[in-house]
């Protein structure tokens, strides 16, 4: 019947059952759920590992590992797998960015990895790379990444610097988000690339990964797991230190062997070296001399180019005198006849060819003045046919040299485009001084000028030949002194040649064709003349026209026509003086530049020769401070090779992985909140089950003393209600443990993952936090029954069976705060008495706000 009124009471009081039994399920639910966090995650790490081959230890050594270290280490029979590894930290540029990347070597039976995307390398120049399921990848499958060195030559230690990345893969090596110091000035390491094995060329191991027999029968995180790594270690020490000596002394035989190479290269060098200096001061005192000579050259240059122009301005002169007789001769002939010169001239050439031919015909009585003039108008279009032919042959040959000089010019440009130097200067003050002298030859040939004079006087070979002499480019050793002439320079000099000969010959043939043209006007002159001749008829008025034409030039027709000629020749000899001269002027200013451009290829030859007497000056400085520096350094290293230290090996295990030691610090954190935070929890629980039990005792007085009268014992009556609270503690837990084991892991175990690569959760529960929940909040819940119902039976079951008597109402502290108090509205005032009333209640409110909020934050 007792026990039937505690479930009537369970019923009659359901809201309060369900207030103990979900404050309850909740602390139990969160306590186990922070409580197994820290081992699913540690649980799921091990596996992990395990499953992957992570390794136990990493060594490291300054002087790296060889086969015979790794051999040495493979004889232990404590070693379950061994993997010596080559890696390397580089700078890797992708898309514009430089970001610090460690690469591996893809295949190792230690610390294996899982592909996430993508495909296996299938050539040297693909890689995988580091990234993750969780956080995300430096790189991604499709990009070209280009690795180097800021201050070493990456193709050293790697045989190829650019790859493709094929795949994307995760390690527990590298589980954090946050990697290790990288080795390239202790910039952090970014990502990790796998690449082939055989791209790397060292011929020493960076580091070696182990594993242990019987060490994956450990939780890694276990103190066990630590004793047992530390206990092989030690069995590893004798190996280890044996291997030190010997790895110390190949080291040294090694870099002994590499100094002595030195300095024999040193000195081959240097020897070298030295005899280039040698050589190259030779030559230089060489071209010195020749400078000096290309000097005094320039120098007697410049004073025939001043006699030259002196020459010019003396024989400008004498030509003016000249062209002022001819024009007063010119003038004469202008006021006697009324014509023009070149009227007259023309008439009195046709005047003398009529007279000539009347005279021929009066010799032969039996020919008739028509017959006679027909005759000569046949034989004059005779040569006028003759001379257009000549001219049109001429016109053609002209046609054929132009073309092949344009063939020559190509083929110059050709030759000159593809040579080192440049003698075009040379060739083509040669060829100037030829024309000039075939002009002088030409010239020498003249007749005399009106007043007896001699016209040929006026030539430009004396001044070609000083302008030959003046040019320092004709001298061949001073060329030789200030340009390296290239092969081509033979070939182009003969094209210019026959250049040369082309234009003098051009020039002939239009001199010919221009002749040609004259005497054809002046023939068809004289047969319009003898045109106008048939209309005479008989010898007698034939006989007539030579005194005729005699009196019409002052009696003599002949004369007039010799004295004309005699004046056209001369006319013709000042023109042809006039163009010497103005030639030879040309020559004179081509000889100018060409003679400010020897002095500069002369002061930029001492330029030169200043500048090479310095770079050898400061090259034999340089080879002697190279020389005492690489000295220096040699007898450092020898110092140094004595003083070298130990081939220490440094051993790390898990607990000194970054991955792990950091995986291990937050398991560690989660482990201390699963500690502390569920007290908040317990005692919420506890302020709610007491304020509970107060309430439901408090209604339960009547019936309290009515049992207490009827003889029931105070641990019977305290049992009911103690029943009551374990009934609801009991059924709470055993809810609330798989809701806080399935949920709160979960979640936890996710937001981790933000910061490690983690893999499936591996769900994990020690059965002790379940026996600590159960436990601890069924005592706690039994305790506070325990204490309430105790208190209420200290009272005597008369008074139990009576009411309770109210509390007397007490004066708050604010009550004593006037300036408080009388602000405070009515509300407020009563609020602010129940608060320092019910105490219990107050520090229950503030304490689970207190603890929600912490755990929030």
């Amino acid at each position: 019947m007792f026990h039937k009124d505690t479930l009537r009471l369970i019923r009659k009081t359901a809201k309060r059952f369900v207030t103990i039994f979900l404050i309850v399920l909740i602390g139990v639910g969160f306590m186990v759920g922070l409580m197994s966090s820290a081992p699913t995650m540690r649980k799921s790490a091990d596996k992990y590992y395990d499953d992957y081959n992570f390794m136990d230890i990493q060594l490291y050594s300054s002087y790296g590992f060889d086969d015979d270290d790794v051999a040495a280490l493979r004889k232990s029979s404590i070693i379950d797998d061994i993997f010596a590894t080559k890696f390397v930290d580089v700078f890797a540029e992708s898309e514009a960015s430089t970001i610090v990347t460690r690469v591996q070597e893809i295949d190792s039976s230690v610390n294996k990895y899982e592909l996430l995307d993508g495909r296996m390398p299938k050539k040297s120049t693909e890689a995988l790379a580091l990234g993750s399921s969780s956080f995300g990848t430096v790189f991604n499958i499709g990009d070209k990444v280009k690795l180097y060195l800021e201050d070493e030559d990456l193709s050293e230690a790697l045989s190829e610097v650019e790859y493709d990345i094929v795949g994307i893969v995760r390690t527990p090596q590298h589980m954090s988000s946050s990697k290790e110091t990288s080795t390239l000035n202790n910039l952090n390491l970014s990502t990790v690339i796998y690449v082939d094995n055989d791209n790397f060329l060292n011929d020493y191991y960076t580091s070696v990964y182990l594993t242990f027999k019987d060490a994956k029968s450990y939780d890694t995180f276990s103190q066990e797991y630590k004793d047992f790594i530390e206990a092989n270690i030690d069995e590893l020490d004798d190996i280890i230190d044996d291997r030190e000596v010997i790895r110390k002394n190949t080291v040294m035989e090694e870099i002994t062997e590499e100094i002595e190479k030195g300095e024999k290269e040193l000195e081959e060098e240097i020897s070298k070296a030295q005899a280039e200096i040698d050589d190259a001061r030779q030559q230089l005192e060489d071209a010195y001399i020749q400078l000096l000579v290309g000097e005094a050259q320039l120098e007697s240059s410049e004073k025939q180019l001043e006699s030259g122009q002196a020459e010019i301005d003396k024989n400008k002169k004498t030509l003016k005198d000249a062209e002022k007789q001819v024009n007063d001769a010119k003038k004469q002939i202008e006021n006697q006849t009324g014509m023009s010169f070149d009227e007259a001239s023309t008439s009195i050439k046709s005047a003398y060819g009529v007279y000539m031919m009347v005279n021929k015909s009066l010799e032969d009585p039996n020919k008739t003045p028509e017959a006679t003039i027909s005759e000569n108008i046949k034989e004059l279009n005779k040569v006028i046919d003759s001379l257009e032919e000549e001219n049109a042959a001429l016109r053609e040959e002209n046609r054929e040299l132009k073309k092949e000089k344009a063939d020559l010019q190509a083929e110059n440009e050709q030759l000159a485009n593809g040579s080192s130097g440049s003698s075009g200067s040379s060739d083509d003050s040669s060829a100037d001084s030829s024309s000039s002298d075939s002009n002088s030859d030409d010239s020498s040939s003249g007749g005399s000028s009106s007043d007896g004079s001699s016209l040929n006087e006026i030539t430009s070979s004396d001044i070609s030949s000083i302008i030959d002499s003046l040019l320092p480019v004709n001298n061949t050793d001073f060329a030789v002194a200030l340009a390296d002439n290239s092969d081509n320079t033979d070939k182009i000099a003969e094209n210019k040649k026959r250049i040369d000969e082309i234009d003098k010959l051009i020039a002939a043939n239009e001199q010919t064709i221009a002749d040609n043209e004259t005497r054809l006007r002046e023939l068809r002159g004289t047969i319009v003349e003898l045109e106008g001749m048939k209309a005479v008829v008989g010898d007698e008025t034939l006989a007539e026209v030579p005194p005729m034409i005699d009196e019409m030039f002052g009696g003599s027709v002949t004369n007039a026509y010799y004295g004309v000629l005699q004046l056209e020749d001369a006319i013709e000899e000042i023109e042809y003086g006039k163009k010497q001269l103005a030639a030879a002027e040309a020559e004179l200013e081509a000889g100018k530049p060409q003679i400010e451009e020897a002095r500069k290829q002369l002061e930029d030859g001492r330029k030169e020769y200043e500048k090479g007497l310095k770079e050898i000056e400061d090259g034999q400085a340089e080879l002697d401070r190279e020389y005492e520096k690489a000295r220096i350094d040699i007898d450092k290293a020898k110092q140094e090779l004595e003083e070298l230290p130990e081939a220490e090996w440094t051993v790390l295990d898990r607990e000194m992985h970054y991955s792990t030691a950091m995986f291990e610090n937050n398991s560690d954190q989660m482990q201390r909140i699963g500690d502390v935070f569920p007290m908040l929890f317990c005692l919420v629980a506890a302020l709610v089950c007491m304020t509970t039990m107060k309430r439901l005792v408090d209604e339960q007085r009547s019936q309290i003393g009515i049992f207490s009268a009827l003889g029931f014992s105070k641990g019977k009556i305290i049992s009911k209600y103690v029943m009551y609270a374990l009934s609801a503690s009991l059924i709470g837990s055993g809810i609330g443990i798989p809701i806080g084991v399935l949920s709160l892991p979960w979640v936890i175990y996710f937001c981790w993952q933000l910061m490690y690569d983690l893999p499936p959760m591996t769900l994990y529960m020690p059965v002790y936090i379940a026996v600590i929940g159960v436990s601890l909040f069924t005592s706690l819940m039994v305790w506070v029954t325990f204490t309430v119902v105790r208190n209420v039976l200290k009272e005597c079951p008369s008074q139990l069976m009576r009411p309770k008597a109210p509390r007397t109402a007490k004066k708050v502290f604010l009550e004593n705060i006037p300036f408080i108090w009388h602000r405070l509205s009515f509300t407020s005032k009563v609020t602010a008495r129940n608060i320092i009333r019910y105490k219990s209640r107050f520090f229950m409110t503030v304490i689970g706000v207190a603890g929600c909020t912490s755990l929030l934050v």
